[in-house]
């Protein structure tokens, strides 16, 4: 009873297949291939906003409606794709400009790309297993390297790796910080122990 309560309990060692892993720290990217920066196809003032920031759009959803400078008549802004709106720049009364309006990023898929750095390049390669985690050590998810970067980057001399993730639960945020662990072998014991054991 002293143990049950303590969370003590036993369990049976055997065979099993021991991983070494590399542990990268990376972060989370949305797909820019799932990006998109609405603007106003002619300019003129905006006379209605149909959508708000931090809304999931469908694609062709009504987004705003714009009054033409030189036809005067009002045309609709629509969703390109469906997806969040992470930036809103459309107020009625203003100008639509040339700048970007809505992006909206679709989150259903995103990537991780952790750091790599030289003296571990030799030991990370294209398919291999990754499990990632955050900085409190929750596993969120489970991938493979999809790429790896052929270009240094200056300052820290790594290399970026790409994990592509579904993300159909939004659970992985871009911009969150991640801990990836690459599995770069694998061998089989007869016996082996936890070591929370």
């Amino acid at each position: 009873e002293t143990a049950r309560s303590m969370g003590i309990a036993n369990a049976e060692a055997g065979p099993a297949t021991l991983k070494k892993q590399l542990s990268l720290s990376g972060v989370i990217q949305a797909d820019p291939t799932r990006v998109s920066r609405v603007r106003a196809r002619y300019p003129g003032i905006v006379r209605e906003v149909a959508a708000q920031p931090w809304t999931t759009v469908a694609r062709g959803s009504l987004l705003a409606q714009v009054q033409s400078n030189e036809s005067l008549q009002n045309y609709s802004i629509t969703a390109p794709i469906g997806g969040m709106i992470v930036e809103h720049r459309a107020q009625v009364g203003e100008a639509t400009g040339e700048g970007t309006l809505f992006t909206i990023v679709d989150l259903s898929r995103v990537w991780v790309e952790p750091d790599v750095f030289q003296n571990d390049l030799a030991t990370v390669s294209e398919n291999q297993p990754v499990e990632v985690f955050d900085l409190e050590g929750r596993k969120l998810a489970d991938g493979r390297v999809s790429r790896i970067a052929p270009l240094a980057i200056h300052g820290s001399q790594s290399v970026r790796a790409r994990v592509v993730l579904d993300n159909a639960s939004g659970v992985l945020r871009p911009g969150q910080f991640v801990t990836g662990r690459v599995t770069i072998g694998e061998s089989r014991v007869p016996l082996a122990v936890a070591r929370t054991g």
